[in-house]
């Protein structure tokens, strides 16, 4: 056993790339949007079509957005891979930004190798921490905050003055 913490969002990062080359939305959704139905579909399918495996994706995902959140977004994220992995020949399950070609593309099931080009083209607006400014000026310090505190402790800090929300 090592003496290093186990830190997750580092984990998806050597997979996907940092976070500041992720699309702002889903940093958004991981940080401060409630993990509800549609948010935590996003997240999921950002992560899975970039191919991170669900329990990394899932502690990833955790981490970033707060302990009070942990079941749900545990059984929310295995259970959209899940439905996912169950289904490989169905098409256009989803769509996910891709960060091999940096457009949005549809997730067809787990056959995700082939990177089909969601149509009409969306518009990808912002990408990285920069995009929280159009939130905000202090939802983009709070987000470089969150950002910070998970990558070294592994876990966001208590979420009683977070302003985003």
């Amino acid at each position: 056993m090592t003496d290093e913490m186990y830190k997750p969002l580092q984990c998806v990062e050597e997979i996907i790339g940092r976070v500041e080359s992720w699309p702002t939305y889903i940093l958004m959704h991981m940080f401060y949007e409630e993990p509800g139905v549609r948010v935590m579909k996003n997240v999921a399918a950002f992560l899975y079509g970039n191919g991170v495996p669900v329990e990394k994706a899932a502690d990833c995902y955790a981490a970033c957005r707060g302990q009070r959140y942990v079941h749900t977004i545990l059984n929310g994220v295995s259970s959209w891979y899940k439905t996912w992995d169950r289904y490989p020949c169905d098409k256009h399950v989803a769509q996910y930004y891709s960060m091999r070609s940096k457009h949005v593309v549809w997730l067809n099931g787990r056959n995700r190798d082939v990177e089909e080009l969601a149509l009409p083209e969306v518009i990808m607006a912002e990408i990285g921490v920069e995009g929280a400014k159009k939130v905000g000026a202090r939802c983009e310090e709070e987000l470089r905050r969150w950002i910070n505190n998970v990558r070294a402790k592994g876990c966001r800090e208590s979420e009683e003055n977070d302003e985003c929300n």
